[in-house]
């Protein structure tokens, strides 16, 4: 992915024109080595809040912030896509289900225990909602990211079942 526009310019984040391309990619490698391999679809928590708080370029900071924190998590071989400006799917390689979960758990607390200051103003309570899922055999890599936002907003209705 060295082509021009690979990365989000503001993230340097893989862009999201290429998860279809790394998706199809370990799919063909599954089918040769059979390693398992799981999506991870992350929301930050109530982005529209934080940018009535602190406006544009406050909610921009945090987005990055949230981007390198996510980024740092990974390993080398896990790929990082910035979905848009508060929704981030990681690839995660050699991982099944099962400890896919354990790291979006782990990565959900710490940044809950991380806090930002943004032009002088502390971002208390952050939060991520994180959809898991596990490559099951379909060939399709849309189908696998509707899942993760299916599994995404089915997580997020059970924390807050109000907000459905």
């Amino acid at each position: 992915l060295d082509v021009q526009g690979a990365r989000d310019p503001s993230t340097q984040l893989l862009n999201r024109k290429f998860v279809d391309t790394v998706i199809s990619a370990e799919i063909e490698t599954q089918k040769m080595s059979h390693h398992p391999f799981s999506i991870l679809l992350i929301e930050i928590d109530r982005f529209d809040d934080l940018q009535v708080r602190l406006g544009d370029e406050g909610a921009d900071i945090v987005a990055l912030r949230t981007a390198q924190m996510i980024f740092d998590a990974v390993r080398s071989s896990d790929s990082v896509f910035s979905m848009g400006r508060e929704r981030f799917l990681i690839v995660k390689v050699e991982t099944v289900l099962a400890a896919a979960n354990r790291f979006a758990g782990q990565l959900a607390e710490r940044y809950a225990s991380t806090h930002f200051t943004v032009n002088g103003k502390a971002v208390l309570e952050c939060s991520l909602s994180i959809g898991v899922i596990e490559y099951d055999g379909h060939p399709d890599p849309r189908e696998l990211i509707d899942r993760a936002h299916r599994e995404l907003s089915e997580r997020k209705a059970r924390r807050n079942p109000r907000a459905g």
